[in-house]
């Protein structure tokens, strides 16, 4: 368990590091109320990262990934990322999408193995 000051410390650095706060006197000034605003910002700003690497990487296996029979391995760009249940997932909205993406990875996963039954295989 962290100590008061390994938590202070650590809250400080994140000032400084993540949000790209300058001044050690606006840094001791942020209240957590802001801290924590500040901090969801930077988290979806990772979020929509995440997202553009996703696309780019999803662009490369439509242009590459098959399966045997020469099928795409994902029909669209949601089957590989859900933007809608990662950003749900940073601002602690809980509702049907994540429920809706598990739902989607097992029929996908039901597929590959009706497709490995039926002497298809993955890539």
């Amino acid at each position: 368990m962290k100590t008061s000051k390994e938590t202070y410390e650590e809250l400080i650095a994140n000032i400084f590091g993540l949000f790209e706060v300058k001044d050690y006197n606006s840094a001791l000034r942020m209240t957590l109320e802001e801290y924590n605003l500040r901090m969801k910002g930077y988290l979806l700003k990772v979020a929509e990262n995440e997202y553009n690497a996703h696309m780019i990487a999803f662009a490369n296996l439509r242009a590459k990934g098959t399966k045997k029979n020469g099928a795409p391995l994902y029909d669209s760009f949601n089957d590989f990322y859900d933007k809608k249940a990662r950003l749900a997932e940073i601002t602690g909205i809980k509702n049907k999408i994540a429920s809706s993406k598990l739902v989607k990875i097992a029929r996908r996963i039901q597929a590959r193995k009706e497709d490995n039954t039926n002497g298809i295989s993955d890539i």
